[in-house]
Protein backbone atom coordinates (compact mmCIF):
# COMPACT_ATOMS: atom_id res chain seq x y z
CA UNK A 1 0.00 0.00 0.00
CA UNK A 2 1.45 3.57 -1.41
CA UNK A 3 -0.94 6.22 0.07
CA UNK A 4 -1.17 10.03 0.56
CA UNK A 5 -1.73 11.43 3.91
CA UNK A 6 -3.19 14.07 5.39
CA UNK A 7 -2.21 15.97 8.85
CA UNK A 8 -3.04 17.91 11.30
CA UNK A 9 -1.90 21.53 12.33
CA UNK A 10 -0.55 21.95 15.99
CA UNK A 11 -1.19 26.08 16.85
CA UNK A 12 1.23 26.10 19.92
CA UNK A 13 2.36 29.16 21.03
CA UNK A 14 5.72 29.46 20.15
CA UNK A 15 4.93 28.48 16.79
CA UNK A 16 5.39 30.20 13.71
CA UNK A 17 3.30 32.26 11.63
CA UNK A 18 4.96 31.16 8.46
CA UNK A 19 7.55 28.39 8.13
CA UNK A 20 4.41 25.68 7.72
CA UNK A 21 2.63 27.33 5.82
CA UNK A 22 5.24 28.38 3.12
CA UNK A 23 5.53 25.04 2.93
CA UNK A 24 2.34 23.66 2.44
CA UNK A 25 1.08 26.39 0.57
CA UNK A 26 -1.66 27.42 4.23
CA UNK A 27 -2.55 31.08 4.43
CA UNK A 28 -0.18 32.78 6.95
CA UNK A 29 -3.46 33.87 9.41
CA UNK A 30 -2.95 31.39 12.45
CA UNK A 31 0.42 30.32 14.28
CA UNK A 32 2.03 26.91 13.03
CA UNK A 33 4.17 25.01 15.17
CA UNK A 34 3.73 20.98 14.08
CA UNK A 35 2.82 18.82 11.82
CA UNK A 36 2.47 15.54 12.84
CA UNK A 37 2.61 12.94 10.31
CA UNK A 38 2.06 9.03 12.21
CA UNK A 39 -0.54 7.19 14.18
CA UNK A 40 0.03 8.78 17.58
CA UNK A 41 -3.84 8.58 19.05
CA UNK A 42 -4.00 12.02 19.69
CA UNK A 43 -3.86 13.23 16.52
CA UNK A 44 -3.19 10.75 13.66
CA UNK A 45 -2.49 10.96 9.84
CA UNK A 46 -5.72 10.23 7.84
CA UNK A 47 -4.52 7.94 5.04
CA UNK A 48 -5.97 8.80 1.34
CA UNK A 49 -8.51 5.74 -0.07
CA UNK A 50 -10.74 5.39 -2.40
CA UNK A 51 -13.80 6.22 -0.76
CA UNK A 52 -12.14 8.72 1.72
CA UNK A 53 -9.23 8.78 4.91
CA UNK A 54 -9.05 6.95 7.86
CA UNK A 55 -6.90 7.40 11.19
CA UNK A 56 -3.22 5.49 10.27
CA UNK A 57 -3.77 4.13 14.29
CA UNK A 58 -6.56 2.34 12.62
CA UNK A 59 -5.07 0.89 9.70
CA UNK A 60 -2.64 -0.22 11.45
CA UNK A 61 -4.73 -2.04 13.98
CA UNK A 62 -6.89 -3.81 11.54
CA UNK A 63 -4.10 -4.42 9.28
CA UNK A 64 -0.46 -4.76 11.88
CA UNK A 65 1.03 -6.97 8.91
CA UNK A 66 1.47 -3.31 7.41
CA UNK A 67 4.51 -2.71 9.42
CA UNK A 68 6.11 -6.10 8.15
CA UNK A 69 8.84 -8.11 10.40
CA UNK A 70 8.24 -4.72 12.88
CA UNK A 71 4.93 -6.14 14.10
CA UNK A 72 6.72 -8.63 16.42
CA UNK A 73 8.80 -6.21 17.82
CA UNK A 74 6.00 -2.78 18.26
CA UNK A 75 2.63 -3.60 18.59
CA UNK A 76 1.94 0.37 17.13
CA UNK A 77 3.78 2.75 14.42
CA UNK A 78 6.86 3.16 16.59
CA UNK A 79 7.77 6.54 15.80
CA UNK A 80 5.81 10.43 14.87
CA UNK A 81 7.48 12.53 12.91
CA UNK A 82 6.96 15.96 12.79
CA UNK A 83 7.55 19.44 10.80
CA UNK A 84 8.87 21.80 13.55
CA UNK A 85 8.43 25.55 13.14
CA UNK A 86 9.85 27.73 16.17
CA UNK A 87 8.74 31.42 15.69
CA UNK A 88 9.90 31.54 19.66
CA UNK A 89 11.61 29.59 22.23
CA UNK A 90 9.73 26.24 23.46
CA UNK A 91 9.93 25.07 27.40
CA UNK A 92 13.10 23.87 29.17
CA UNK A 93 12.23 20.23 28.75
CA UNK A 94 13.01 16.66 29.08
CA UNK A 95 11.48 13.58 28.13
CA UNK A 96 11.43 10.34 30.48
CA UNK A 97 12.75 7.12 30.03
CA UNK A 98 10.57 3.98 28.78
CA UNK A 99 10.44 3.04 32.64
CA UNK A 100 9.56 6.39 33.83
CA UNK A 101 6.93 7.01 30.86
CA UNK A 102 5.19 3.88 31.89
CA UNK A 103 5.39 4.38 35.40
CA UNK A 104 4.21 8.01 35.46
CA UNK A 105 1.17 6.85 32.82
CA UNK A 106 -0.03 4.12 35.10
CA UNK A 107 0.38 6.56 37.96
CA UNK A 108 -1.80 9.49 36.35
CA UNK A 109 -4.41 6.73 34.78
CA UNK A 110 -5.02 5.63 38.26
CA UNK A 111 -5.61 8.98 39.73
CA UNK A 112 -8.01 9.73 37.19
CA UNK A 113 -6.22 12.01 35.36
CA UNK A 114 -8.16 12.99 32.00
CA UNK A 115 -6.25 11.88 29.33
CA UNK A 116 -6.00 15.44 27.50
CA UNK A 117 -6.18 17.59 31.05
CA UNK A 118 -3.57 20.06 30.40
CA UNK A 119 -2.33 19.51 33.87
CA UNK A 120 -1.00 15.80 32.77
CA UNK A 121 2.65 15.42 32.02
CA UNK A 122 2.33 11.79 31.03
CA UNK A 123 0.10 11.45 27.74
CA UNK A 124 1.48 7.75 26.79
CA UNK A 125 3.38 4.97 28.21
CA UNK A 126 6.77 5.48 26.14
CA UNK A 127 9.56 7.42 25.61
CA UNK A 128 10.40 10.11 23.02
CA UNK A 129 13.87 9.89 22.17
CA UNK A 130 14.10 12.54 19.12
CA UNK A 131 16.18 13.84 16.01
CA UNK A 132 16.14 17.17 14.76
CA UNK A 133 17.22 18.01 10.99
CA UNK A 134 17.55 21.87 10.02
CA UNK A 135 15.61 23.14 7.21
CA UNK A 136 16.65 26.71 7.98
CA UNK A 137 19.36 27.92 10.27
CA UNK A 138 17.78 26.33 13.63
CA UNK A 139 19.05 27.26 16.99
CA UNK A 140 18.43 25.55 20.22
CA UNK A 141 20.00 24.23 23.81
CA UNK A 142 20.95 20.33 24.49
CA UNK A 143 22.53 18.93 27.59
CA UNK A 144 24.18 20.47 30.25
CA UNK A 145 28.21 22.24 29.03
CA UNK A 146 30.62 21.10 30.61
CA UNK A 147 30.61 21.69 34.30
CA UNK A 148 34.14 23.50 34.16
CA UNK A 149 32.04 26.31 31.60
CA UNK A 150 29.12 26.46 33.55
CA UNK A 151 30.89 27.25 36.54
CA UNK A 152 32.84 30.13 35.21
CA UNK A 153 29.17 31.41 32.83
CA UNK A 154 27.81 31.45 36.59
CA UNK A 155 31.00 33.32 38.60
CA UNK A 156 30.47 35.75 35.28
CA UNK A 157 26.54 36.26 35.13
CA UNK A 158 25.57 35.75 38.84
CA UNK A 159 28.16 35.80 40.85
CA UNK A 160 26.56 37.94 43.57
CA UNK A 161 23.23 37.13 43.79
CA UNK A 162 24.26 33.01 43.86
CA UNK A 163 27.47 33.23 45.36
CA UNK A 164 26.90 30.54 47.60
CA UNK A 165 25.32 28.42 45.42
CA UNK A 166 28.47 28.57 43.35
CA UNK A 167 31.18 28.37 45.67
CA UNK A 168 29.15 25.06 47.27
CA UNK A 169 29.26 23.57 43.53
CA UNK A 170 32.73 24.33 43.13
CA UNK A 171 33.62 21.69 45.86
CA UNK A 172 31.63 19.25 44.19
CA UNK A 173 32.11 20.02 40.14
CA UNK A 174 30.24 16.30 39.63
CA UNK A 175 27.14 15.22 38.50
CA UNK A 176 25.81 15.10 42.07
CA UNK A 177 26.82 18.89 42.65
CA UNK A 178 25.54 19.96 38.90
CA UNK A 179 22.30 18.31 40.06
CA UNK A 180 22.21 20.19 43.42
CA UNK A 181 23.30 23.29 42.13
CA UNK A 182 20.42 23.18 39.17
CA UNK A 183 17.45 22.04 41.77
CA UNK A 184 18.61 25.09 44.09
CA UNK A 185 18.22 27.24 40.96
CA UNK A 186 15.00 25.76 39.83
CA UNK A 187 13.25 26.04 43.45
CA UNK A 188 14.63 29.82 44.80
CA UNK A 189 12.39 31.74 46.48
CA UNK A 190 10.66 34.55 44.76
CA UNK A 191 12.45 37.70 45.94
CA UNK A 192 16.12 35.83 45.22
CA UNK A 193 15.06 34.23 41.98
CA UNK A 194 14.56 37.82 41.64
CA UNK A 195 17.62 39.14 42.43
CA UNK A 196 18.99 36.36 40.12
CA UNK A 197 17.67 37.44 37.27
CA UNK A 198 18.01 40.98 37.69
CA UNK A 199 21.69 40.39 37.73
CA UNK A 200 21.36 38.11 35.29
CA UNK A 201 19.79 40.66 32.56
CA UNK A 202 21.78 43.63 33.28
CA UNK A 203 25.15 41.11 32.91
CA UNK A 204 23.53 40.29 29.46
CA UNK A 205 23.26 44.29 28.61
CA UNK A 206 26.80 44.61 29.06
CA UNK A 207 28.11 41.69 27.03
CA UNK A 208 24.99 41.47 24.78
CA UNK A 209 27.90 41.34 21.46
CA UNK A 210 28.06 37.76 22.52
CA UNK A 211 26.27 35.39 20.88
CA UNK A 212 24.99 33.49 24.50
CA UNK A 213 23.93 36.86 26.04
CA UNK A 214 22.53 38.12 23.33
CA UNK A 215 19.91 34.65 23.46
CA UNK A 216 19.51 35.26 27.12
CA UNK A 217 18.02 39.09 25.91
CA UNK A 218 15.71 37.52 23.49
CA UNK A 219 14.19 34.81 25.54
CA UNK A 220 13.97 36.96 28.44
CA UNK A 221 11.92 39.35 25.96
CA UNK A 222 9.69 36.31 24.84
CA UNK A 223 8.89 35.45 28.30
CA UNK A 224 9.74 38.15 30.51
CA UNK A 225 10.22 37.81 34.49
CA UNK A 226 10.97 33.82 33.79
CA UNK A 227 14.23 32.93 35.96
CA UNK A 228 14.65 29.38 33.78
CA UNK A 229 16.01 31.98 31.25
CA UNK A 230 19.24 31.75 32.76
CA UNK A 231 19.12 27.67 30.68
CA UNK A 232 20.46 29.48 28.00
CA UNK A 233 23.80 29.80 30.07
CA UNK A 234 23.59 26.51 31.46
CA UNK A 235 22.87 24.53 28.31
CA UNK A 236 25.12 24.15 25.54
CA UNK A 237 23.72 26.82 22.73
CA UNK A 238 23.83 25.36 19.45
CA UNK A 239 23.10 26.78 15.55
CA UNK A 240 22.18 23.72 13.18
CA UNK A 241 22.86 24.94 9.80
CA UNK A 242 20.18 23.74 7.32
CA UNK A 243 20.96 19.61 6.75
CA UNK A 244 22.51 19.49 10.37
CA UNK A 245 20.67 17.82 13.34
CA UNK A 246 20.79 17.08 16.94
CA UNK A 247 19.75 14.01 19.07
CA UNK A 248 17.51 14.15 22.64
CA UNK A 249 17.87 11.31 24.87
CA UNK A 250 15.89 10.14 27.69
CA UNK A 251 16.48 12.93 30.25
CA UNK A 252 18.36 15.30 28.27
CA UNK A 253 17.36 18.43 29.11
CA UNK A 254 16.80 20.90 25.45
CA UNK A 255 15.04 23.56 24.09
CA UNK A 256 14.39 24.69 20.72
CA UNK A 257 15.09 28.39 20.24
CA UNK A 258 13.97 29.04 16.42
CA UNK A 259 13.98 27.73 13.41
CA UNK A 260 12.44 24.96 11.20
CA UNK A 261 12.63 21.39 10.91
CA UNK A 262 11.70 17.94 10.23
CA UNK A 263 11.66 16.20 13.52
CA UNK A 264 11.44 12.07 14.09
CA UNK A 265 11.01 10.48 17.65
CA UNK A 266 9.52 7.66 19.36
CA UNK A 267 5.35 7.47 19.35
CA UNK A 268 5.23 9.96 22.32
CA UNK A 269 3.91 13.20 23.67
CA UNK A 270 5.61 12.98 26.89
CA UNK A 271 7.31 16.57 27.77
CA UNK A 272 8.14 17.07 31.57
CA UNK A 273 8.90 21.16 31.53
CA UNK A 274 10.94 23.48 33.80
CA UNK A 275 10.07 27.03 32.31
CA UNK A 276 9.71 29.26 29.39
CA UNK A 277 5.90 28.11 28.70
CA UNK A 278 2.40 28.25 29.15
CA UNK A 279 2.03 25.07 29.52
CA UNK A 280 1.88 22.86 32.60
CA UNK A 281 5.08 23.06 34.42
CA UNK A 282 6.25 20.30 36.80
CA UNK A 283 10.02 21.42 38.15
CA UNK A 284 9.88 18.14 40.52
CA UNK A 285 8.75 15.78 37.73
CA UNK A 286 11.25 17.28 35.81
CA UNK A 287 14.41 17.01 38.36
CA UNK A 288 13.36 13.51 38.71
CA UNK A 289 13.86 12.31 35.43
CA UNK A 290 16.89 14.47 34.34
CA UNK A 291 20.44 12.58 33.29
CA UNK A 292 22.13 15.39 34.20
CA UNK A 293 24.37 14.70 31.33
CA UNK A 294 27.39 17.59 30.55
CA UNK A 295 29.58 18.34 27.89
CA UNK A 296 30.41 19.89 24.43
CA UNK A 297 27.10 19.12 21.98
CA UNK A 298 27.59 16.65 18.91
CA UNK A 299 26.37 17.96 15.72
CA UNK A 300 25.28 15.08 13.71
CA UNK A 301 25.68 15.11 10.07
CA UNK A 302 24.14 12.82 7.14
CA UNK A 303 26.35 9.38 6.24
CA UNK A 304 26.05 8.83 2.74
CA UNK A 305 23.71 5.29 2.12
CA UNK A 306 23.96 5.73 -1.68
CA UNK A 307 24.14 8.25 -4.30
CA UNK A 308 21.03 9.56 -3.55
CA UNK A 309 19.98 9.00 0.23
CA UNK A 310 21.92 9.61 3.12
CA UNK A 311 20.92 9.08 6.46
CA UNK A 312 21.28 10.78 10.32
CA UNK A 313 22.37 8.27 12.54
CA UNK A 314 20.96 7.73 15.99
CA UNK A 315 21.10 4.65 18.57
CA UNK A 316 17.51 3.81 18.49
CA UNK A 317 15.32 0.91 17.82
CA UNK A 318 12.51 3.02 16.65
CA UNK A 319 12.92 5.01 13.89
CA UNK A 320 15.46 5.88 10.96
CA UNK A 321 15.53 9.51 9.78
CA UNK A 322 16.89 9.64 6.03
CA UNK A 323 17.01 12.58 3.31
CA UNK A 324 16.85 11.71 -0.82
CA UNK A 325 17.68 14.07 -2.85
CA UNK A 326 16.88 13.58 -6.48
CA UNK A 327 18.21 15.83 -9.45
CA UNK A 328 15.59 14.07 -12.59
CA UNK A 329 16.51 10.86 -11.98
CA UNK A 330 14.27 7.66 -10.85
CA UNK A 331 15.42 6.24 -7.48
CA UNK A 332 13.69 3.20 -5.97
CA UNK A 333 14.35 3.25 -2.03
CA UNK A 334 16.71 1.27 -0.06
CA UNK A 335 14.88 -0.89 1.81
CA UNK A 336 10.98 -1.67 2.16
CA UNK A 337 10.18 -0.95 5.55
CA UNK A 338 7.40 0.84 6.45
CA UNK A 339 7.89 4.56 5.84
CA UNK A 340 6.60 7.97 5.85
CA UNK A 341 7.39 10.57 3.51
CA UNK A 342 7.51 14.18 3.24
CA UNK A 343 8.67 16.41 0.45
CA UNK A 344 10.33 19.64 1.62
CA UNK A 345 11.34 20.98 -1.86
CA UNK A 346 10.27 20.22 -5.90
CA UNK A 347 7.83 17.53 -6.63
CA UNK A 348 7.71 14.03 -7.30
CA UNK A 349 5.79 11.12 -8.34
CA UNK A 350 5.43 7.55 -7.00
CA UNK A 351 5.98 4.57 -8.59
CA UNK A 352 4.34 6.32 -11.68
CA UNK A 353 1.20 7.14 -9.90
CA UNK A 354 0.64 9.02 -6.96
CA UNK A 355 1.74 12.99 -7.42
CA UNK A 356 3.22 14.64 -4.52
CA UNK A 357 4.75 18.54 -4.25
CA UNK A 358 6.30 20.56 -2.04
CA UNK A 359 4.67 20.03 1.49
CA UNK A 360 2.81 16.76 0.74
CA UNK A 361 3.53 13.47 2.56
CA UNK A 362 3.05 9.64 2.26
CA UNK A 363 3.27 6.11 3.36
CA UNK A 364 4.86 2.96 2.19
CA UNK A 365 3.34 -0.34 4.14
CA UNK A 366 6.45 -3.06 4.56
CA UNK A 367 7.31 -5.19 1.87
CA UNK A 368 6.17 -2.28 -1.00
CA UNK A 369 8.59 -1.19 -3.84
CA UNK A 370 8.74 2.71 -3.48
CA UNK A 371 10.19 4.30 -7.27
CA UNK A 372 10.47 7.89 -6.78
CA UNK A 373 11.08 10.34 -9.71
CA UNK A 374 11.24 13.66 -9.89
CA UNK A 375 13.17 17.19 -8.45
CA UNK A 376 14.16 17.87 -5.29
CA UNK A 377 14.19 16.54 -1.55
CA UNK A 378 11.96 14.58 0.47
CA UNK A 379 12.70 13.21 4.35
CA UNK A 380 11.89 9.76 4.93
CA UNK A 381 11.00 8.45 8.05
CA UNK A 382 11.52 4.63 8.32
CA UNK A 383 11.47 1.55 11.00
CA UNK A 384 15.33 -0.06 10.97
CA UNK A 385 15.15 -3.32 9.55
CA UNK A 386 18.17 -4.65 11.48
CA UNK A 387 17.29 -3.25 15.50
Amino acid sequence: MIAKLHNSIQHYAWGSQNYIQDLIGAPCEDVMAEMWMGAHHQSPSMVEVDDGEIALDQVLKTHPEYLGDASERFDELPFLFKLLAAGQALSIQAHPDKESAEAGFARENAAGIDLFAAHRNYKDDNHKPEIICALTEFWGLNGFRPIDEILTKMSDAVGISLANEIEKFAKDPSREGLKVFYREILTLETDKSQVMLDELLKSAEQNSAQIDYEWVLRVNKQYPGDPSVISVLLLNLIKLNPGEAMFCGAGDLHSYLSGFGVELMANSNNVLRGGLTVKHIDRDELLKNLSFNSGNPRIIQADERNENESVYPADVTEFCLSKIILTETDYTASDSSFSIYICTEGQFKINGELHINQGMSFLNTAGETVQISGKGCLFRASIPLNK
